[in-house]
C-alpha cells in the first residue's frame, strides 16, 4: 500500500507530461544543436528559468518537457547538475556531462535534496496532480524553488474561466450557487491548494494569457457557447443577456489561449 502514491505519481508523469506543442518533433532535437523552436516556446523556457533564480551550482530536477528546456537548464547550472525524468525521446539526445537522463519515473530518482525543480507540461487542470506534486516535494530540500507550466489551453478553457468569474459576481451569484462545468477544469486556486496539500510552504498559480490565434475553431465555438448556456439556464430571463455581455467582454476576440503557470517553495 505504501508504494501506491509514488506509483500513481509515476503514472501521472508518463500520461500527463508531454512536450509542449510546437512545430517540430522532439525526436529531431539534440542537446548540442538547437532546433528552430517557436519564439513563444523559447520565451516560456526563459520565464521558467527566471523564476528558478539559478546561481549556477544547484542540483536541478526537470520533470517532463523537451530537449530545448533541458539544454537551457543545463547551461544555467555549469557547476551543478540536472536530472531529467521522462524526457521525450531521451535516447536520441546527446547530453552534456552535467545532465543525467532518468527513465522509470520519479521512483528512479536518487537523492532527496534537489535545489530546484522545473515541471514542464506536468501540470494539468483536468486531473488531480497532488500525487505528482507530493512525489516531487519528497525529492527537494527545504526552500527549494519550483516553477512549471501546463499544456496550452484553447478557447473553451478560456471561456469557461471567464464564465466562472462572471458567475461569482452579483447579481448572478445568488442564482448560480455551484457553477456548472462539464470539463472538470481546476482553477489556479485549486492547483495552489494541491501544492500546499503536497507539502509546499508557498504556492502561486495563475492562468497566463497567450497571443490569440488568427481564427477560432467552429467546434470550439460551439462548445464555448454550451458552457455559457449551462450558466444562463440557471438565471432569470432578464439576466441572461447581461450575463452573456459580461462574459463576452472578458473573452475578447480571436481564439484566446491560456496556460496554467506555477511557482512554489518547498
Amino acid at each position: 500500500m505504501a508504494g501506491r502514491p509514488r506509483e500513481r505519481a509515476d503514472r501521472l508523469a508518463r500520461e500527463l507530461i508531454r512536450p509542449p506543442r510546437c512545430d517540430h518533433s522532439p525526436v529531431d532535437m539534440h542537446m548540442h544543436r538547437r532546433s528552430k523552436a517557436p519564439q513563444q516556446q523559447v520565451g516560456q523556457h526563459d520565464r521558467l528559468l527566471a523564476k528558478l533564480e539559478l546561481a549556477g551550482d544547484e542540483r536541478v530536477l526537470q520533470v517532463g518537457g523537451d530537449g530545448e528546456l533541458a539544454l537551457a537548464l543545463a547551461g544555467a547550472v555549469p557547476r551543478g547538475s540536472l536530472a531529467v525524468v521522462e524526457l521525450a525521446a531521451m535516447h536520441e539526445l546527446d547530453v552534456p556531462e552535467n545532465v543525467q537522463l532518468i527513465s522509470g519515473g520519479l521512483s528512479a530518482v536518487k537523492g532527496t535534496s534537489f535545489d530546484a525543480a522545473a515541471l514542464a507540461s506536468g501540470i494539468s487542470r483536468t486531473g488531480d496532480c497532488e500525487p505528482l506534486f507530493r512525489a516531487v516535494r519528497t525529492l527537494l530540500r527545504s526552500g527549494a524553488r519550483v516553477a512549471g507550466y501546463g499544456e496550452e489551453e484553447g478557447l473553451l478553457a478560456h471561456v469557461r474561466a471567464c464564465t466562472h468569474g462572471v458567475a461569482a459576481q452579483e447579481p448572478y451569484a445568488r442564482y448560480i450557487s455551484v457553477p456548472v462545468d462539464e470539463s472538470g477544469l481546476a482553477g489556479a486556486e485549486d492547483t495552489e491548494s494541491q501544492l500546499f496539500a503536497a507539502g509546499f510552504s508557498f504556492a502561486s498559480c495563475r492562468l497566463l494569457k497567450l497571443p490569440a490565434a488568427p481564427a477560432r475553431d467552429a467546434h470550439d465555438e460551439a462548445l464555448a457557447a454550451q458552457a455559457v448556456a449551462a450558466m444562463t439556464a440557471q438565471l432569470p430571463q432578464e439576466l441572461c443577456r447581461p450575463f452573456e455581455r459580461d462574459v463576452n467582454s472578458l473573452v475578447g476576440s480571436g481564439a484566446e489561449r491560456v496556460r496554467l503557470v506555477i511557482e512554489a517553495l518547498a
